[in-house]
């Protein structure tokens, strides 16, 4: 195992992945209450520009047509696109619903290194029933190891 920056990939990682998955940091330090906690503060706080360097440190770890999965804000989606446009395609967009009716908090998105330019909105997936706890989808996958599927099941 190894340990370090993702923004700061090693040169022998370099074009070695088939896939990364990331969670990259959400708050923006100008917009967020920073923690005093440094470990909290590095993890939930994104300085300006991270998105882009964590984004740029995956197309450099990703083998040619390799995929990305990112989980983030909602309310971020344009700019992820933006920044994604610049090494990757064949993008999907998979809101994630606090619960029915509600807007989307968080998204997934997954994208293929030097594909062609689309972005498509595919289902959603509702995590919370209105009655309290997980939906069957939800606790499948978090649960019990279920693929997430992008498509409708």
């Amino acid at each position: 195992m190894r340990q370090g920056d993702a923004t700061q990939l090693p040169s022998d990682l370099r074009g070695s992945f088939d896939h990364a998955l990331m969670n990259p940091p959400y708050h923006e330090e100008a917009r967020h209450d920073v923690s005093a906690d440094e470990i909290k503060r590095a993890a939930n706080t994104e300085k300006t520009g991270d998105l882009a360097l964590w984004i740029g440190s995956a197309a450099t770890a990703l083998k040619p047509s390799g995929t990305l999965t990112i989980i983030h804000r909602a309310d971020r989606r344009e700019e992820i696109l933006s920044v994604l446009q610049n090494a990757f395609g064949d993008i999907e967009i998979l809101p994630l619903l606090p619960r029915m009716g509600a807007e989307p908090k968080r998204i997934i998105i997954r994208a293929r290194k030097d594909a062609f330019y689309s972005a498509r909105e595919c289902r959603v997936l509702v995590l919370h029933k209105d009655t309290g706890g997980y939906t069957d989808e939800a606790e499948e996958i978090l649960r019990r190891c279920q693929a997430l599927t992008f498509q409708s099941p």
